[in-house]
C-alpha cells in the first residue's frame, strides 16, 4: 500500500506555486442521487455524474505574491491549477473559477481562510511518475 503523506506538495495556479501558503487541498466530488419510490416497496435510483470543487485552506499573505491577494484581484477569473503530492503520489489538473477568500481572523492566531473553487469539469489524473 502506498498512501500518501501530505507534505510536500506543490499547488500552481497560473504557473506560480502557493503551496507554501496553504495548509489543505482537498478536491471534492459532489453527487447527486435521485430515488423514486413506489408502492409495495418499489424503488429507483439514479446518480448524476460528480461535480467537482478545490476545497482550499490557507494563511492569509496579503502581500504581492500572496494567495489572497492574487484570488481577491482575480475574482471570477477561470485559471488552471495543478495539484501534486511529491511523496508518489499523482498529480491532478483542473480548470477552477477563482472567489476571493475572507479578511482577518481572531486574536492572537494566524489569519487562516478557505475557499471551494468550482471546477470545470473533472479533475486530470496524471499517474506518479
Amino acid at each position: 500500500m502506498s498512501t500518501i503523506f501530505m507534505k510536500d506538495v506543490t499547488f500552481t495556479v497560473a504557473d506560480h506555486d502557493y503551496a507554501a501558503q496553504l495548509s489543505s487541498c482537498t478536491l471534492t466530488p459532489n453527487t447527486a442521487t435521485a430515488t423514486w419510490a413506489g408502492f409495495n416497496g418499489a424503488t429507483a435510483k439514479n446518480t448524476a455524474a460528480a461535480d467537482w470543487q478545490a476545497d482550499l485552506t490557507f494563511g492569509q499573505d496579503w502581500s504581492a505574491d500572496g494567495f489572497s491577494r492574487y484570488l481577491y484581484e482575480h475574482e471570477g477569473d477561470e485559471v488552471e491549477v495543478e495539484f501534486a503530492p511529491k511523496d508518489g503520489g499523482p498529480s491532478f489538473t483542473a480548470t477552477v473559477t477563482l472567489t476571493p477568500g475572507s479578511a482577518g481572523g481572531a486574536v492572537n492566531a494566524y489569519a487562516e481562510s478557505t475557499v471551494s473553487l468550482p471546477i470545470d469539469g473533472k479533475p486530470v489524473l496524471s499517474p506518479a511518475a
